[in-house]
């Protein structure tokens, strides 16, 4: 209870800008607004945002220019960075033509112009602008350094391996691309169709990593270790979350999943009993301790709030529910009602409309997600294994999807409410 009481205070104080919750400003020698250049490590894994990718650097030196001279300063803190979607796209896979590499060449005034793989962990140099609190990047380079440390070469792999991903992803055509945003958060190949219909059927959260994604990971990996013993299944899962968490990159609901799964973890190993809201609670308290700029994302309040409402609200719908007897589905209706009642507030304020009908999609469309997303390790597995499995695996995928998507295009002809 004094746990819970401190994680409500905490947050008080935090939405009321009693405490600091921003990225730390660069510093440097170099103006802000003369900054022409900058060299640093992605911070976190970039996302579209119309004709630009948007991701955050941690800035290492800045440069500005001066007609024929240049200034380096070295630099600490985080910038947000808007990189050219069409540089970011051409070494994605179905888009290698794309205008970026011309871009590239025009930009860096090079035949021969590198287009690196932008990704998280990855060091950078950018050439640019400054505008307000962005750097609007123009081209890129790898980062060269007289020294490779192994977390470079761990973040090269990492980035290597999500490349690789795309590509087979990308020849399982549609179900790939659904795929992809499932367990990489990367929606560059789904289709427009599909996520409409999930927004308008109320599941936009199901293609959001969070922790319905963690705990399918979670259960698998428990399931694969429990013929050996219950603490190589748990110690199997730690593994494997890790693993996906560290190949999927944070992101605030993400981040937030695995805190919890974290604390829970250590919470079972000590043997001690500790109620899931009051993990919540710490988690959220940790969270906007280690990632203060999470606290000001959507994903990052809808996130705690739909958890807390699973664990609140989605109680007292369970044992109202519980006295009609035999009420099917009584426990995931509940749960769905839960998260759906503590985000309502938040969700007509800032979009304007509520979907009341994805409680019940919700409870419909989880399992199928799940089988999909089981099937879909399974397949990938094989096809390292054997690449000429290559397109089998990829119709029984989009028989998977066709199915998922017509259940979901079901729910979506049931009117939303909307604000006039």
């Amino acid at each position: 209870t004094h746990l819970i009481a401190a994680a409500i205070l905490f947050a008080a104080l935090l939405y009321a800008g009693a405490l600091p919750r921003q990225q730390t400003r660069v510093q440097s020698l170099v103006a802000p607004q003369a900054v022409t250049g900058v060299t640093g490590r992605v911070a976190s894994n970039p996302g579209k945002t119309g004709a630009n990718y948007r991701f955050t650097l941690a800035v290492e030196r800045v440069r500005t220019d001066h007609g024929d001279y240049a200034l380096e300063s070295q630099a600490r803190g985080t910038m947000t960075v808007l990189y050219p979607a069409a540089l970011m796209e051409a070494s994605f896979p179905g888009k290698l033509y794309s205008g970026g590499r011309a871009l590239a060449q025009k930009n860096q005034g090079a035949e021969d112009a590198e287009l690196p793989f932008v990704d998280a962990g990855i060091r950078l140099t950018l050439e640019g602008r400054t505008s307000g609190d962005l750097f609007i990047a123009r081209s890129a380079a790898y980062a060269r350094a007289e020294r490779t440390g192994p977390w470079d070469s761990l973040a090269l792999f990492r980035s290597r391996g999500r490349l690789f991903f795309r590509r087979v992803l990308y020849a399982w055509g549609r179900a790939g691309g659904l795929f992809l945003a499932l367990v990489t958060g990367s929606r560059e190949y789904t289709e427009d169709t599909l996520a409409a219909a999930f927004t308008a059927a109320g599941l936009a959260h199901v293609l959001a990593l969070s922790g319905m994604h963690l705990s399918i990971f979670t259960g698998f990996s428990r399931a694969l270790g429990k013929g050996v013993s219950k603490r190589f299944g748990s110690a199997l899962s730690l593994i494997m979350v890790i693993l996906f968490v560290w190949f999927a990159g944070f992101t605030p609901s993400l981040r937030r999943a695995f805190l919890c799964f974290l604390l829970s973890f250590f919470c079972g190993l000590s043997g001690k009993k500790s109620s899931m809201t009051a993990i919540l609670a710490l988690a959220f308290v940790v969270h906007t301790v280690i990632a203060p700029a999470d606290a000001l994302s959507l994903s990052f309040i809808l996130s705690y709030l739909g958890l807390g409402g699973l664990l609140v609200a989605g109680k007292a719908v369970e044992s109202l529910l519980r006295r009609i007897p035999s009420f099917p589905f009584a426990s995931d209706l509940s749960a769905s009602a839960g998260a759906f009642i503590a985000t309502a507030p938040v969700t007509w304020r800032v979009f304007g409309v509520l979907t009341p009908v994805g409680i019940a999609a919700s409870v419909a469309v989880s399992p199928l997600v799940t089988v999909f997303i089981l099937t879909g390790i399974a397949c990938f597995a094989l096809i390292l294994l054997f690449p000429a499995l290559t397109f089998p695996a990829g119709t029984l995928m989009n028989a998977l999807y066709g199915l998922m998507l017509g259940i979901v295009k079901l729910f979506a002809r049931f009117p939303a409410l909307r604000a006039r």
